[in-house]
């Protein structure tokens, strides 16, 4: 017999020998019935909740300083949003903080609060 005749027929017989011998997850399950319940729990209604996410919320007409060199303020919250003027550091800002990063200008315009020092003022 050639050698590779030999080595298709060993692979056909382990083939052979792992397809009939049985798992031991096998064995265990069949030597052991499934326990049924004889009586059903009793179970309580499921309570449902609906999550609606909300903006915290956040002061009103808060001062502000700039720490950036300079600031753009943009007509709306989003780096996208055209630019319509700057500001300058160390310049004193009232602002609404908002969500995601950015703040309105109560004179008009969005900045990104991440360059406002809400907290300590000169």
């Amino acid at each position: 017999m050639s050698k590779r005749l030999k080595l298709v027929t060993l692979i056909g017989l382990i083939t052979l020998a792992c397809s009939l011998t049985a798992s031991p997850a096998a064995v265990i399950s069949a030597s052991q019935p499934t326990p049924q319940p004889s009586q059903a729990a009793p179970t309580a209604p499921i309570q449902t909740a609906t999550v609606k996410q909300t903006a915290s919320p956040t002061p009103a007409g808060v001062a502000c300083m700039v720490t950036a060199q300079a600031l753009n303020i943009r007509t709306c919250p989003g780096v996208d949003c055209p630019v319509s003027g700057w500001l300058s550091a160390a310049d004193l800002v009232t602002v609404d903080l908002g969500p995601l990063g950015w703040a309105e200008l109560q004179a008009g315009g969005y900045v990104n609060s991440s360059y406002l020092d809400c907290e300590a003022l000169p």
